[in-house]
């Protein structure tokens, strides 16, 4: 009985020192022997040499998202394009964030069904593969996470010298706009195809219809990315100058993004590149005044009141206040010189129709303000007419 308990001790510790040498080990030769040493009547044979292939395959990976040579910037076709390729690498690590969360999830299952599985091999095989895949995955976020800043900085270091050339812009842009949304109605269709073949169960059509979705898809990000890099233009030829017209345009970048782009968190990945050159060029006092600027206006634009956008109400209130500014000059200057002129006469009857005439002519500002600040803003009713007109017959009979 000691003999046996001693046996399954020996084969449990030999098992676990296995365990722990796939894990660890980063010797892509070690692996190759282990590779050659499979027993290839076992059932998990195939299953085995694909899990230690990838495992290989992953100890070769170099992780060098953005190399010295895309920094090279010489005109504004290689600026645009590296500053693409930092947000598709920064969006990479935020999906890679989701990816790690599952991975954890996979190791978990692993770790909880080893007990179960006959099979230690197989099982040490995929847990060291998910976790090495894990390592990489947290690797490319630090470094990305650490680094884009500092690419960014680089990149906007030299937009200076960069001469952004938008001639034509605009139509290239309707061009391309053309071509995306005939392709995003032919997806349409085809997902539509796709899903009506899947409940008919006619997995043949269904494949078909899937591999010309994939391909309209590809063809399609293509007209997405050409869309962004002609509003980057755009947008670094204002930033270039300071103009706050950038803000919009970034804006509009990462709606487009969005709306459009199959790159998954693409549009995130912009929102926080963009932003982070206007703080850096604009300065991060300027950026957050026309960013609040741009926020009240956008509010104003889209809400409503008794079914009249907000900002006909600012429009309006704007108007009067102008009408009370114009109220404060005329008395100021206006009224004080005729008040000069009449000292100047033999009577004081000038100055008593000036004092007469003051009251109803400073009010008359107010109406017209009160008027125009109504008619913009479209309640300029039957109520609101007979009230300014009882104004006014109230201003004559002063």
């Amino acid at each position: 009985m000691r003999f046996f308990l001693g046996l399954i001790v020996v084969v449990s510790t030999l098992l676990a020192d296995l365990n722990e040498t796939i894990i660890k080990e980063t010797n892509t030769t070690q692996l190759q022997m282990l590779l050659k040493e499979l027993n290839q009547s076992m059932p998990d044979y195939r299953l085995q040499r694909t899990l230690l292939y990838k495992i290989i395959s992953l100890q070769k990976e170099t992780i060098a998202p953005l190399s010295p040579k895309d920094l090279a910037i010489k005109n504004d076709k290689e600026f645009i394009n590296t500053f693409y390729k930092i947000n598709t690498i920064l969006a990479q690590s935020f999906a890679k964030q989701d990816e790690i969360e599952e991975l954890s999830e996979q190791l978990q299952d692993i770790k909880d069904n080893s007990a179960e599985t006959n099979n230690s091999l197989t099982s040490s095989l995929e847990y060291a593969y998910y976790l090495k895949q894990k390592s990489l995955d947290e690797e490319y976020i630090k470094l990305v996470s650490n680094n884009y800043k500092i690419w960014l900085d680089t990149l906007l270091a030299k937009m200076p010298k960069i001469q952004f050339t938008i001639k034509d812009i605009q139509k290239r842009i309707q061009k391309a706009l053309k071509s995306l949304h005939y392709l995003e109605k032919r997806i349409k269709k085809l997902k539509i195809e796709y899903e009506r073949y899947t409940i008919l169960e006619s997995s043949t059509r269904a494949q078909r219809v899937a591999k010309d979705i994939a391909y309209l898809t590809k063809k399609k990000e293509r007209f997405v990315q050409i869309i962004i890099k002609a509003k980057l233009h755009l947008f670094f030829k204002h930033l270039k100058f300071k103009l706050s017209d950038c803000l919009d345009i970034a804006k509009d970048i990462i709606d487009f993004t969005k709306k459009h782009s199959s790159t998954r968190y693409l549009d995130r990945a912009f929102s926080m590149t963009l932003y982070y050159a206007i703080n850096k060029v604009l300065g991060d006092l300027k950026a957050t005044f026309i960013n609040i600027k741009n926020s009240v206006l956008t509010f104003l634009n889209n809400n409503s009141l008794i079914g009249i956008p907000l900002y006909k109400f600012s429009e309006a209130l704007g108007i009067f206040l102008l009408f009370l500014l114009l109220r404060k000059i005329f008395a100021l200057i206006i009224l004080k010189s005729l008040y000069r002129l009449a000292r100047w006469s033999k009577t004081t009857l000038d100055e008593k129709i000036l004092e007469i005439l003051e009251g109803p002519l400073k009010f008359s500002f107010i109406i017209t303000g009160l008027y125009l600040a109504f008619d913009l803003t479209g309640i300029y009713n039957e109520t609101i007419s007979k009230v300014v007109k009882s104004l006014v017959i109230f201003v004559i009979f002063w």
